[in-house]
């Protein structure tokens, strides 16, 4: 376990992926570092999972090029120092590579923003792969994902996934958030990363109970 290497038994939620690649040694359970994650979240926050979808960065940038690039709404502007542009309120039409600088923006923003900018993205690529047009792009966009995502879904799963899209309302798709107020920022010491990091402290048991009537199906 991760545990018996250097006494490491905390640290920061994204880092089971990493420790979970096989390179790092330190997990041989299944799905890599997908399945570390997922052990993680069930472990600390009671979450299920049945299947997962890994893609990295050069993956969403030819995957959102090959759907013909998204439209995101934003409520409010925002602005990078790290060359990834800037957004003014309102609509956008984003490739590849500006959605993925808008989903990467964070020097001057907390987690919390960015994820909400990252869920904007999110609802742009739903409402993308929903619209008519889509059905001539799926074949360059199933080349894309056949060479560069990781994932344990079969052809038929994602076939049967994309066929219950197109039968859903937008209504029926949600993005929710646990409420910010829960969330306390806070300095730690990491010895794994031989740094202090910044991150969010925030009662495991708010979490879990979020998690549980989720899973139920009465939240949002």
């Amino acid at each position: 376990s991760i545990s018996d290497h250097y006494g490491l038994t905390h640290g920061l939620l994204n880092q089971a992926y990493f420790f979970g690649v096989p390179a790092m040694g330190y997990y041989d359970g299944p799905a890599g570092g997908a399945g570390l994650l997922a052990q993680t979240l069930n472990y600390n926050f009671g979450v299920e999972l049945d299947n997962y979808l890994v893609v990295s960065m050069a993956a969403f940038t030819k995957g959102v090029d090959a759907i013909g690039g998204i439209d995101v709404y934003l409520e409010n502007p925002v602005y990078s120092d790290e060359d990834l542009g800037s957004f003014s309120a309102g609509w956008h039409h984003l490739d590849g590579a500006h959605a993925l600088h808008l989903a990467r923006i964070r020097t001057g923003y907390n987690s919390l923003i960015r994820i909400s900018n990252q869920d904007a993205i999110l609802e742009g690529i739903y409402a993308k792969l929903k619209s008519p047009e889509i059905i001539l792009k799926i074949p360059e966009l199933i080349q894309v994902m056949q060479k560069t995502v990781l994932t344990d879904l079969s052809p038929q799963q994602i076939n049967s996934l994309y066929c219950l899209a197109q039968k859903m309302d937008s209504d029926d798709l949600a993005f929710a958030e646990i409420p910010w107020e829960y969330y306390v920022s806070s300095w730690r010491y990491f010895d794994y990363m031989h740094q202090d990091i910044n991150y969010f402290e925030i009662d495991f048991n708010v979490i879990r109970s979020y998690v549980e009537v989720f899973q139920n199906g009465t939240w949002p």
